[in-house]
């Protein structure tokens, strides 16, 4: 009862896919009503008066807007496919952590870090210690596998942030979020960010010295069978999270620090690919947008 379709009227030449593209362009959100749980109603959407070119010009369009959409749609393909390297990697390196194949050592994970710190709860911070400006504060939101998701950003003042000297986090620290979905996963914070604080239930990870790189324990979390691993460390019913103390106790295989040093190097330059194919991405994205908006002016 809140989905709509539509269907063009007898009498009217309409390509379907014209159609499809002029419902994109309306943006009909913009006349959600009640405050509640906020929908679109039939009689505002019918009231909407809308351009009806002849059928061989919205061919025309249609075949424009195609094109461009597919650029965009092999841009994200191939972002994807640079993503899936990084972890395919992981497994030819180091086999899966699950079943230890190559039979490196098992480490208590806590033992391996030289700091390991979730972030603060409660009064000592709360959304209302959020500025415009200052120090970064890493969130959920902003946890991707692998991947620094940088559009939902948040920073509380220096005075804020030097009254939580322990949750200080600087660039090469792992955060791991772990809570969500997936419940493990990991980044590592670039140097772009030069201190920053993590949020609860993003756990700074600092690799101890000469024992672990920040590109393996990264890479490490975010693989699947390394959840199934934590399955049984998930606690909670209304919201599953996975507590700082529980991961501290996860075993995990440790390679030699040489292994693991030839594995950051493909992970480096990998990584600086996918920010290229982002930004690809992100061009062909408002390219499309732009020839969207101009087909319908």
């Amino acid at each position: 009862d809140t989905t709509y379709y539509a269907r063009p009227r007898e009498g009217f030449d309409f390509d379907i896919k014209f159609l499809y593209y002029l419902l994109r362009q309306l943006d009909l959100s913009r006349l959600k009503t009640a405050t509640g749980v906020p929908g679109l109603t039939r009689e505002d959407a019918y009231r909407e008066t809308i351009p009806v070119p002849p059928l061989p010009e919205q061919c025309h369009i249609v075949d424009l807007l195609s094109r461009a959409e597919g650029i965009v749609r092999l841009r994200r393909e191939a972002e994807k496919k640079t993503a899936e390297l990084i972890p395919a990697l992981f497994l030819d390196m180091f086999g899966d952590p699950a079943t230890n194949p190559k039979g490196w050592s098992r480490v208590r994970l806590g033992d391996l870090a030289e700091k390991m710190s979730d972030g603060p709860f409660g009064s000592n911070l709360k959304t209302s210690h959020y500025v415009e400006a200052g120090v970064r504060v890493i969130r959920l939101q902003n946890i991707g596998i692998g991947e620094l998701i940088d559009d939902a950003k948040a920073y509380v003042s220096p005075a804020h942030f030097a009254s939580l000297p322990r949750h200080r986090c600087l660039p090469g620290d792992v955060i791991i979020g772990t809570l969500g979905d997936p419940n493990l996963r990991a980044i590592v914070l670039p140097s772009t960010i030069p201190e920053a604080l993590n949020k609860a239930d993003c756990v700074q990870f600092r690799c101890g010295q000469g024992m672990v790189s920040p590109a393996y324990i990264c890479w490490l979390m975010n693989l699947p069978s390394t959840l199934a691993m934590a399955a049984s460390l998930v606690q909670g019913i209304t919201l599953s999270r996975i507590s700082m103390g529980r991961l501290r106790e996860m075993m995990v295989p440790v390679p030699s620090f040489d292994v693991q040093q030839v594995f950051s190097d493909p992970v480096e330059m990998m990584n600086s690919i996918k920010v290229q194919q982002s930004d690809a991405t992100t061009k062909a994205q408002a390219a499309f947008d732009a020839l969207l908006a101009q087909a319908f002016s």
